[in-house]
């Protein structure tokens, strides 16, 4: 199996409202996003990562926050700017695009290509990604990726509804 990515709303009474998006789809929805507007697409990365990476990524003092603290890193003001590029930027590019279109073998023909590709980009590889990440399921396909960031979007529009932060981790 793929592996995962791990959300949920702090203090979330609803265990089942949790959201497991696999990272090879995380990894080309980012990549497709950088190509709408990259700092967007930067900030979309860094709201995946637990506050404690984001510091260790971006080499800011951990202060109280520790490698087990999976406290999602995202303030209300960064998440709903997300929410709006989902809404008014990527949701659109994304229903344009051809429902058989496969980014990763349609575009690029593999994964090998993809990956080399992924990583010369400078923040898309903080969400690291493997071969084995792309060949499951259906990562590249464009109504999968339309999925994913309409499962992302509605798990940050409940962050800002329940007024909580998020926990996230990967497995």
């Amino acid at each position: 199996m793929s592996r995962r990515i791990y959300l949920t709303v702090k203090d979330e009474p609803d265990p089942m409202k949790t959201i497991e998006p696999d990272f090879g789809s995380v990894a080309v929805l980012m990549f497709y996003a950088n190509s709408i507007n990259p700092e967007m697409a930067e900030n979309m990365i860094y709201s995946l990562l637990s506050e404690y990476d984001y510091r260790m990524e971006k080499e800011l003092p951990v202060e109280d926050y520790t490698y087990d603290n999976f406290s999602g890193h995202g303030s209300m003001e960064e998440i709903n700017e997300i929410i709006q590029f989902i809404n008014n930027r990527l949701l659109p590019s994304l229903k344009n695009e051809s429902k058989d279109l496969d980014l990763v073998f349609d575009i690029f023909g593999d994964a090998e290509r993809f990956m080399d590709i992924y990583y010369d980009v400078l923040h898309l590889g903080i969400i690291g990604i493997a071969e084995n990440d792309l060949l499951e399921g259906y990562a590249g396909y464009i109504p999968n990726l339309f999925d994913k960031a309409v499962l992302l979007r509605d798990f940050y529009k409940r962050v800002i509804d329940m007024d909580q932060g998020y926990k996230v981790y990967t497995e």
